[in-house]
């Protein structure tokens, strides 16, 4: 198995599709789309391009890695046969195990999905992304961080200074304090599509690009804001992510993250926040709660 920053490898599957053939395969289903089937020789493969990232493959390696290591796991995951960054324009194409799709799963199996995924072990040295880039998380704009933070503390500074920006009536700021969670696994995009049931009645995970090693209050985040299927109260407390003190300055911060343009990542932010703290005015307690499931 050949794995490095830019490719992966599995050089033991036949008839996997060259590099020519699949980027002429993605480049005539066109950049509307964001995968195609090919078949060979009664071998079907599963080509995701567009907007792919090579952090997604090496994340989706190492859950498959280890959901294939565990006898008594109930979920699947995609194995990658090939994955590669174009040297010239930076796509990455990702030729992977097709799954013949019946339905979605239903509230009650994502949560064991999800469940089984944010109990593996972090990989060691890993903080964010699973290949050191930006994390990809929707508590940041356009749902990636603008640098590489490289530890909680880091990362708990950036979001305090953000909510600076934010007093309350009493002219007092919140803040948020990851110190004393444990870093976790998470799985940020909990949307149903995600989770398919193939013919067979086999439950899948797919879809690797919002997923890291962080403060377990960001998957609190993920799991208790309104996006994209939340689940459902009861269902939500069978996984076993409390619901993190630091969400309503989570929130507060993630409202105001969203009207800014670079995440307050440089040093001079004073003009850029202006406009943003000036709308985020209006970001009151009931606001808040439009995006916070009870």
């Amino acid at each position: 198995m050949l794995v490095t920053d830019n490719e992966i490898l599995n050089p033991a599957i036949h008839d996997l599709p060259p590099k020519d053939l699949v980027k002429r395969l993605c480049e005539a289903k066109g950049s509307d789309y964001n995968n195609v089937k090919y078949s060979s020789h009664g071998k079907d493969f599963f080509i995701k391009y567009n907007n792919t990232t090579m952090a997604e493959a090496h994340a989706q390696l190492f859950f498959f890695t280890q959901v294939k290591a565990n006898p008594t796991s109930t979920i699947r995951i995609p194995e990658i046969f090939h994955a590669w960054r174009e040297p010239l324009d930076g796509t990455v194409y990702i030729v992977m195990e097709h799954i013949n799709i019946e339905h979605f799963a239903s509230d009650e199996q994502r949560a064991q999905a999800i469940t089984e995924l944010i109990t593996i072990k972090p990989p060691p040295g890993v903080f964010g992304s699973f290949n050191g880039k930006p994390i990809q998380h929707p508590f940041f704009k356009d749902r990636e961080a603008h640098i590489v933070y490289s530890s909680a503390t880091q990362l708990e500074a950036f979001v305090n200074r953000v909510l600076a920006f934010l007093p309350d009536t009493s002219n007092r700021c919140l803040t948020v304090d990851f110190s004393n969670e444990p870093l976790v696994c998470y799985y940020a995009d909990i949307y149903r599509e995600n989770f398919p049931v193939d013919v067979d009645g086999q439950l899948w995970v797919v879809d690797f690009q919002y997923i890291g090693v962080l403060p377990s209050s960001f998957m609190s985040f993920s799991l208790d804001i309104r996006f994209k299927h939340p689940l459902p109260a009861p269902v939500r407390k069978t996984i076993p992510i409390e619901r993190s003190k630091n969400l309503k300055p989570m929130y507060r911060a993630y409202g105001l993250i969203q009207m800014a343009v670079s995440n307050f990542c440089h040093d001079n932010i004073e003009e850029e926040s202006k406009a943003a703290v000036l709308t985020s005015r209006n970001l009151t307690s009931e606001s808040l709660a439009d995006i916070c499931v009870p």
